[in-house]
Formats: C-alpha cells, structure tokens, sequence
C-alpha cells in the first residue's frame, strides 16, 4: 500500500460512523508520471462518495477530485486534477 494511500485512508477512518457506512479502495496504481488513489466511501446501496488524489511524481505536488453520487450519476463535485488537452484523445466538442 502507497504511503498516499495510507494518508486519505486514516482521514477516511476518521470520518467512518459519522457520514459513512464503509469504504473500498477502487484505485491504487503509479504510472510513469504520477501516483494515483481512489477510494469509494459508501453512504448507502444508492449513495457514495469517490475521492481520489492524484500526486505528480516528478514535483510531488497533489490534486484530488471528489464527487458525490446518487443512482451512479454525480450530484455535486470537484477536480483540481489538470487537464491534458494537448493529447489526441481529449474531447473536441
């Protein structure tokens, strides 16, 4: 387990009982530019909760999104993580 991990899980652990029944971790990976963890805090069978913390491996500067859904559609949410949009697959609307 990555010490990113380890830090959002023991605020998770702080928040458990309080707002939320449980949690998964959804995501735990490292490519060749940055660290990437998500975990799932889970509110009910309809509701949950993902935050996810992105840290850039060559600065160690973080980003996090977070997005509260209901019925698998967000409610409400933000994304500091950047956008590539220099990259083909980003969407030309």
């Amino acid at each position: 387990m990555s010490c990113l991990l380890e830090e959002l899980l023991e605020i998770v652990k702080k928040h458990l009982g309080t707002f939320f029944r449980s949690y998964k971790v959804k995501t735990d990976l490292e490519t060749a530019y940055s660290r990437i963890v998500t975990v799932r805090l889970i509110v009910n069978k309809r509701r949950y909760v993902d935050v996810t913390l992105v840290e850039d491996l060559s600065t160690g500067k973080r980003k996090q999104s977070c997005y509260y859904m209901v019925d698998d559609k967000d409610v409400w949410g933000f994304n500091d993580v950047p956008h590539h949009k220099e990259l083909s697959s980003f969407p030309k609307i």
